[in-house]
């Protein structure tokens, strides 16, 4: 679907149905369609925040998006994300990381565990160490 519609048009949840529910007169029957629980799906696919990167940016994801647990690879789009709420976020980043990223880079890397990839290598390239955890020198406490 994704490579037929503009993601925009992406739904957000699917269920898989045997039939649609119809009213006697043949039409959809709407008010018989069930709730699409976007909770499980959440759940199943949930990967944790492990390094520093990850985990700061699940926490401005997660107050953003008012979720309650952002998983690394949780697209932003998907969990009701926005270009305005983008570059709230982006701006939010360069706060508590002390790192410039151009709005474009949310629409290449959707999902904390893209994104920091970006995060890091602009870390890196400023001489600041980044976290132990994704494979490289440890981040220092340091007020950004």
């Amino acid at each position: 679907l994704r490579a037929l519609v503009p993601p925009y048009m992406m739904p957000q949840h699917t269920v898989v149905l045997e039939a649609l529910p119809l009213t006697p007169n043949g039409k959809l029957d709407r008010k018989a369609l069930p709730e699409a629980d976007a909770s499980s799906a959440i759940a199943e696919n949930y990967v944790a925040p492990v390094t520093t990167v990850h985990k700061e940016l699940a926490e401005i994801w997660g107050e953003l998006l008012r979720e309650t647990r952002v998983g690394i690879r949780d697209g932003f789009f998907d969990l009701g994300g926005h270009s305005m709420l983008a570059v709230r976020m982006l701006s939010r980043v360069h706060d508590a990381l002390g790192v410039q990223l151009p709005v474009r880079t949310i629409f290449q890397a959707q999902t904390i565990e893209a994104l920091s990839t970006h995060i890091e290598a602009a870390l890196l390239s400023q001489g600041r160490p980044v976290d132990a955890a994704s494979g490289t020198k440890q981040m220092e406490e340091v007020d950004f």
